[in-house]
């Protein structure tokens, strides 16, 4: 039975769409034809559909287009211009099947009181004629809207629960706390400010793994901060910190994020990068409004032919699909020298800036 109702609530292509609503619009423009039929005792069953077919017509043309209001207005929750827009459309729709009516008048009969008939055919029973096309479609459309959002809660939920169990195995193993813990124990004794800033940053990050990522979004300056305190507690065991390039530009100061979607591509490419050239790591992200455009580029180490996909990385391919379905796009680019990374997300902006402690943003 679920595999039944999955079949028409997720479409597996394009034209298996067309053809589930080409399928309805047949089923309901017969049904009105035959209720016609038996209720006006016509005799000719062809010139009732060959008047209502213009009518389903523009029934087709308003009811996608309601549709598209409620996708782009209604469910985003701009409810007055929504209504504003609904109500403009219901009143065109009516206008245009007044000019079609007066229409089918003309061309089908000719032999009788065009003037009378039409006279005759008020406001509300236009109204009435496209109410029903209108509702049923738009309450199917809600009702799929919302059993396909409870599936991606409960996918997600699950999802969630497992990068939590997860998070500090793969974001923060145990040879990344391990190296660092005895780099920090090396720094003690030749540059104890040194050690002392990493205990902070890698406290910081562990707090960050452990409370932060419980929330649903964050806000960006937190992500920023925890990678600067990533790359930070990483370099300690480099000898060329220089490797690496972050730039940052834009403000960030009201968005909020989904935690930990960008360090598993960062971790990559510190994890996989050359590290005997300058600024072979590069890690870029640009802020244009709630649109975030996040770049990381490496040169390979030899002998590594490839950047491992790894559980990291196809956890958060599996995150974007679930919480931005439809508002990034990821492109991994790579070859036999190099790695890139480019990830645009469309975030969230807070009506407010998210702290009152503006983040630096050079």
């Amino acid at each position: 039975m679920k595999k039944e109702i999955s079949q028409w609530i997720y479409y597996k292509s394009g034209w298996h769409r067309v053809l589930i609503h080409s399928a309805v619009w047949l089923m309901l423009f017969g049904g009105i034809v035959l209720y016609q039929w038996n209720a006006n005792a016509r005799d000719s069953v062809w010139e009732l559909i060959r008047e209502d077919a213009f009518f389903t017509a523009l029934d087709i043309i308003f009811t996608y287009t309601f549709l598209f209001l409620i996708d782009k207005l209604l469910l985003k929750r701009r409810i007055v211009q929504f209504f504003i827009a609904a109500l403009a459309t219901i009143l065109i729709e009516i206008f245009i099947y007044r000019k079609v009516f007066y229409l089918t008048l003309v061309l089908f009969y000719k032999d009788q009181d065009i003037e009378a008939i039409f006279n005759s055919v008020d406001f509300f029973y236009f109204l009435y004629s496209i109410f029903f096309p209108l509702s049923f479609f738009s309450i199917m459309h809600l009702i799929r809207k919302w059993i396909i959002s409870q599936a991606k809660m409960a996918d997600l939920a699950k999802q969630n629960l497992q990068n939590e169990l997860n998070l500090l195995k793969n974001q923060l193993n145990q040879h990344f706390l391990f190296n660092t813990l005895n780099n920090i124990d090396s720094l003690i004794y030749y540059d104890p400010d040194k050690a002392s800033r990493t205990v902070v940053n890698l406290s910081g990050l562990l707090r960050y793994a452990l409370y932060e990522t419980n929330h649903d979004r964050v806000p960006m300056f937190q992500e920023i901060e925890y990678i600067r305190n990533y790359i930070d507690v990483f370099t300690i065991r480099m000898q060329r910190p220089d490797l690496i390039d972050l730039k940052i530009t834009g403000d960030y100061s009201r968005i909020t994020v989904a935690p930990m979607l960008f360090i598993p591509f960062i971790e990559n490419a510190l994890k996989y990068g050359n590290r005997s050239q300058k600024r072979s790591i590069l890690i870029g992200f640009d802020f244009r409004g709630d649109v975030v455009t996040f770049r990381t580029s490496n040169q390979k180490k030899e002998g590594h032919t490839s950047n491992p996909d790894g559980l990291g990385i196809s956890n958060v391919r599996r995150r974007l699909q679930l919480i931005y379905p439809d508002t990034h796009r990821l492109k991994i680019t790579e070859d036999e020298k190099s790695f890139e990374v480019l990830l645009v997300l469309e975030t969230e902006e807070a009506e407010e800036p998210t702290s009152t402690n503006r983040p630096d943003i050079t």
